[in-house]
């Protein structure tokens, strides 16, 4: 027989979410590469059930999302410094 093993990848977005919303954050967001694929969506798609659940604002800005990492560290880069926020990194690829 064939034996697969698979993630919960939207109970994955969810839990990760919990998580930074429990060690205080509020301005939380997405950096990856695609959110087209199926495993991306629904990671996607747990972020924005918590966030929606705990009432905190679901900002663009935030949704970091492009096949360049340069453009994705550009955005980062800019986005730290006109929101005055600290990097608090989790690899999540998206």
């Amino acid at each position: 027989g064939v034996i697969q093993v698979s993630a919960n990848n939207y109970q994955g977005g969810r839990l990760v979410t919990e998580h930074l919303i429990n060690l205080g954050h509020k301005k939380i967001g997405i950096i990856g590469e695609n959110t087209k694929t199926p495993y991306s969506a629904n990671k996607k798609a747990g972020f924005m059930d918590v966030m929606k659940e705990h009432g905190l604002k679901i900002r663009e800005e935030f949704l970091i999302i492009s096949e360049s990492e340069q453009e994705r560290k550009r955005l980062l880069e800019n986005l730290m410094k006109q929101e005055k926020i600290s990097q608090t990194s989790i690899n999540w690829t998206c």
